[in-house]
C-alpha cells in the first residue's frame, strides 16, 4: 500500500520536472527550486528533500545533477524528465500530469 510520503514524493518529483521545463534551459539551481516550490504554497519541503529527490530522478534518468561546488547544484531534465512533465510520458514514481487539468 503507498503511504502518504510516497505520494508527496511522486508530486515533488513531477512538480520539480514542471518547474524545470519551464526554463528554455531546462535547468535550476536546487535553491531557487526549493524557494519555487515552497512559494507555491503546495509543498512544505526543505532543499535536502528537494535534493532527495532530484538525486531520485537522476537515478531513473529523468533529470541530471550539476555540481557547481561548495554546496551548490544545479538540476537539469533530460528529455524523458521533459516528456514526464509535459504529460506524454509517465514514470513509475512520479505523478502522471494531465494537461487537461492544467
Amino acid at each position: 500500500m503507498t503511504n502518504f510520503a510516497q505520494l508527496v514524493n511522486e508530486d515533488l518529483r513531477l512538480a520539480i520536472l514542471r518547474y524545470l521545463s519551464g526554463f528554455a534551459s531546462y535547468t535550476l539551481s536546487v535553491s531557487m527550486l526549493h524557494r519555487a516550490l515552497v512559494a507555491s504554497r503546495e509543498f512544505h519541503v526543505t532543499a535536502d528533500q528537494v535534493m532527495a529527490n532530484a538525486e531520485w530522478l537522476r537515478d531513473t534518468g529523468l533529470a541530471d545533477i550539476e555540481d557547481l561546488g561548495r554546496g551548490k547544484f544545479n538540476v537539469i531534465a533530460l528529455p524523458a524528465g521533459r516528456e514526464v512533465a509535459a504529460g506524454l510520458a509517465t514514470r513509475r514514481g512520479v505523478t502522471p500530469y494531465d494537461p487537461s487539468q492544467g
